[in-house]
């Protein structure tokens, strides 16, 4: 998982407190 190039995210480890397609959005 690369979610932390455009935005970091409050995530913990590498599981973000979103879902798939709330990820896909904000990205």
């Amino acid at each position: 998982m690369e979610l932390h190039k455009k935005k970091c995210v409050p995530c913990r480890g590498d599981i973000p407190p979103f879902t798939k397609d709330q990820i896909d959005e904000y990205l």
